[in-house]
């Protein structure tokens, strides 16, 4: 961190480069991650967001996201245990949304 000292004598401090970069992304993280959790809540699904990257990987959350937002059901594999059953859902929620644009 920098100190100076400004024309009407106050003390700056200049945060490190990046740090504001890096807390606007955790704001945005949180704030999304609210969001997904009330969209499960209002599609009355038990599903629950914690970590966007892990929680969001196997297609099951977006895909009851998706289906809420647009209203067309979506039906993808629940636990999807390899790589390929995770694409797969996520693909379905995928091709939902670019058919609506």
């Amino acid at each position: 961190m920098e100190t100076t000292e400004d024309e009407d004598s106050h003390i700056s401090v200049t945060p490190q480069p990046g740090l504001k970069d890096k807390n606007w992304v955790n704001v945005q993280k949180i704030t999304f991650t609210r969001w997904i959790n009330a969209q499960l809540r209002v599609n009355e699904s038990e599903k629950e967001v914690v970590n966007l990257t892990s929680d969001l990987s196997d297609g099951v959350v977006l895909a009851v996201v998706v289906s809420g937002l647009s209203g067309q059901k979506i039906t993808v594999n629940p636990a999807p245990t390899g790589r390929f059953g995770k694409l797969i859902n996520v693909e379905k929620s995928l091709s939902v949304m670019r058919k609506l644009g």
